[in-house]
């Protein structure tokens, strides 16, 4: 049905470009497209003002703390304000709760693969999303549905709360932090300037950084830590060109740390990052064995390593007033004199702060003669007479005869006095008297038997140790009892063998699973499956797995055979390869081959003159449809090995 109504016409929508505005002429007609461009453009610009010059992270509330008195055990997060990574305002107007238990039984694929008694690690978020409101009226064509004569006229800011067993790629936060208590490390001493001094600042700088060492990949894989361990020693700057130094170290991290470790696309040509949660805390939860949370221990909240800012106005007050607070007014006119001496050092407790220019002083010269005569002053006790011509007249308070030593002589207390005197030469007594006469005369006892000249091990820690004389390649053995010699035994043991002086070869993951994630039979490392709801693609996951360049992995996968599932009258055998390897799982790509049934002009099917039964031929492959790939069953095999 038409009408005379003027007819909308349709169009293709391309999206806003974020870096372009609507250059505003006399005598344009605007649209929807041009008032869309401006806004986009504003609110892009704002957004990238917003995450490249201040940054993300909670800005006020959003405490994250756990129930676990009330009948079910909840994680509760405050109302309050956060920016996305992508520079957008996140307002959570009040409380929210969630039950833990409802929540794990929702994810229990995934929490199944933790045993009993671990610590399930959960990562509280929140990132930013929209919602359109207040629907009116629309100009259209008649005979339309109720919905399609309304549309949303506004477009509200919204949040979404979540818990992840990953966590959000923060790379931005932790390299800024990392760099800065590395860049603190760094000694501020009084020595002169130099551009070597300079120059050795620089290179320590380029050499903390892992990814200068070898082209870094875009976007690179978060290394463990950002700055390799600690300064140099010998690296200091000097206070009188501290600006000169850190403005260096600013301008190496703008130019090529910062676009190295974020990359350059996105964060230096004004692309939004593609993390788009902010991190709240980290839970620690113990587990029952039906994947619930356990009475013991309590839930660990832990906040450390939540990005947060601080308002310029909190970094004003610290930088004009120092982090130790106080101002001018709030200085003592006092300062305790130190008058002692071995008086300890005390902090003190007044809440005032010292005036800048204050001193302790001095106490008195404790001898006034000093000042005049050095030599003025005598020495009374062990060492005697003016300090220009001491004498030792004792030692410990016993007096020191004053005859001089003649050559070898020692120094002995003989009649109460220290004397020089010939050294005695005394000789130990002999603690074996026969030892003198006949050394073989003593037997041992014990371990080691029999006279001195003729010993014996007869036993090793106690075990009696068998005569028998060994043979060549044999080793000494503990069995029966005794410690024998007897051949080696073959190595053996749970372990996968690899070729001498070749890296480390391990099997990671195993087992035969589903589709949908139902382990088929027992699974080695956690190895579970899920179809992503492309056709053709199954993603597969395991334990500890993280992907990493400096190490590979072989993947072996099969398709187990099922009759039922794959009847031979309709498909055939499907055919699986490799997809690849993702940040934490990797794909495989499933195809099938349909058997179509093969008909003549009037439709009707061909038969086999021979046997008579329909004629079928196999169809091109193409990508299995999702509820199919839920139901085949993979017999995977992954290893890791280290590159060479």
């Amino acid at each position: 049905m038409s009408s005379f109504a003027p007819q909308t016409a349709v169009t293709t929508m391309v999206p806003p470009d974020p870096f372009k505005h609507v250059n505003y002429t006399l005598g344009m007609v605007l649209g929807v497209t041009d008032l869309t461009q401006d806004f986009v453009y504003g609110r892009e610009r704002d957004a990238a003002i917003i995450r490249d010059l201040i940054g993300y992270g909670t800005v006020c509330g959003l405490a994250v703390s756990a129930d676990e008195l009330g009948p079910e055990p909840q994680v509760l997060v405050g109302l309050g304000t956060a920016v996305s990574p992508r520079g957008q305002f996140i307002h959570v107007p009040c409380a929210q709760s969630a039950r833990l238990n409802d929540w794990l039984a929702a994810h229990a694929t995934r929490v199944a693969q933790y045993r009993s008694g671990d610590n399930l690690r959960l990562y509280v978020v929140v990132r930013y999303r929209e919602c359109l409101t207040d629907a009116v009226p629309i100009p259209g064509e008649p005979c339309r549905s109720e919905d399609e004569m309304m549309a949303p006229s506004r477009v509200q800011d919204d949040y979404q709360l979540d818990m992840l067993f990953v966590p959000p790629d923060q790379r931005h936060d932790d390299a800024i932090r990392d760099f800065w208590a590395w860049l603190s490390q760094i000694e501020r001493a009084d020595v002169p300037d130099s551009p070597a001094l300079l120059a050795a600042f620089e290179d320590a700088v380029r050499q903390a950084v892992p990814q200068l060492s070898s082209p870094p990949t875009s976007p690179p894989t978060s290394p463990p830590d950002y700055m390799i361990g600690s300064p140099p020693d010998s690296v200091v700057i000097p206070r009188v060109a501290a600006c000169d130094y850190l403005r260096l170290a600013f301008l190496i991290w703008t130019t090529e740390l910062r676009p190295l470790w974020l990359g350059i696309n996105q964060t230096c040509a004004g692309e939004p990052p593609d993390e788009e949660y902010v991190l709240l805390a980290e839970l620690d939860i113990g587990l029952t064995a039906a994947g619930q949370v356990a009475d013991a221990p309590a839930i660990a909240v832990n906040e450390r390593e939540r990005p947060f800012l601080v308002s310029l106005r909190m970094l004003q007050e610290a930088m004009l007033c120092g982090l130790g607070g106080g101002s001018a007014a709030d200085a003592g006119d006092t300062v305790v004199a130190e008058t002692a001496f071995g008086q300890a050092s005390n902090a003190g407790g007044a809440p005032e702060l010292s005036r800048a220019d204050h001193t302790h002083g001095t106490p008195p010269d404790p001898i006034p003669p000093h000042q005049a005569d050095p030599a003025a002053h005598t020495l009374i006790g062990d060492v005697t007479g003016p300090v220009s011509a001491t004498v030792v007249a004792s030692l410990r308070g016993a007096a020191l005869d004053g005859a001089a030593p003649g050559e070898a002589q020692v120094l002995t207390f003989q009649g109460g006095a220290w004397r020089p005197a010939d050294h005695p030469h005394v000789a130990p007594l002999d603690p074996i008297p026969p030892h003198q006469a006949d050394p073989a005369a003593h037997t041992l006892i014990g371990d080691v038997t029999g006279p001195v000249s003729a010993t014996v091990v007869a036993r090793i820690a106690g075990a009696p140790v068998n005569q028998t004389a060994p043979a060549p390649a044999q080793v000494l053995t503990f069995t029966g009892g005794e410690a024998r010699w007897a051949a080696p035994a073959a190595a053996g043991g749970e372990f996968v063998e690899h070729p001498p002086g070749l890296p480390r070869y391990a099997i990671v993951a195993a087992g035969e699973v589903l589709g949908d994630g139902t382990a088929v039979g027992p699974t080695y490392n956690g190895l579970t499956a899920q179809v992503n709801g492309d056709p053709g693609v199954v993603e597969f996951r395991f334990d500890d797995y993280v992907f990493d360049n400096a190490a590979k992995y072989i993947v072996k996968a099969l398709l187990v055979f099922n009759r039922a599932l794959f009847d031979q009258q309709t498909i055939s055998m499907p055919v699986v390869r490799f997809g690849s390897f993702e940040a934490d799982h990797f794909r495989l790509i499933v195809a099938v081959s349909p058997l179509v049934i093969l008909s003549d002009n009037a439709g009707s099917p061909i038969l086999n003159q021979e046997t008579g039964d329909v004629v079928r031929v196999t169809a091109a492959p193409a990508p299995a449809d999702p509820p199919l790939l839920e139901r085949m069953a993979f017999m995977i095999e992954v290893s890791r090995f280290e590159a060479v």
